[in-house]
């Protein structure tokens, strides 16, 4: 019981911003019919599609760095083991889901 009044406040939060962008970039878009077919060829664009993805590559990269930076400091800290396990575990998991992946991709070309 402790927890749900943060609970309550993440869920409010995505949902109250999340909706309430999501409302006025839809009254925006019915409003101006050149500003929609804009963003749409902005959308499907290649260029766009590529620059998003390298972002979220690099992201990526730098979350790796981070997060095992993070997981070092709680161990010299001498975190729980309960705490630190299920984290290493996210954390394999991420990686292994990436590696997956790549290798999945490398074998279409």
């Amino acid at each position: 019981m402790k927890t749900l009044p943060y609970l309550c406040i993440g869920f409010g939060c995505g949902l109250f911003g999340y909706g309430f962008g999501e409302y006025i970039s839809k009254k925006a878009i019915e409003s101006d019919p050149k500003l929609a077919k804009q963003i749409e060829i902005d959308t499907k664009d290649e260029r766009n599609i590529m620059i998003g993805n390298m972002a979220k590559a690099k992201g990526f990269d730098m979350m790796l760095y981070v997060y095992s930076a993070l997981l070092l400091t709680f161990a010299l800290m001498g975190i729980s083991f309960t705490v630190i396990i299920p984290m290493v575990i996210a954390y394999l998991f991420v990686v292994g889901y990436s590696i997956y992946h790549r290798t999945k991709i490398e074998k279409s070309f």
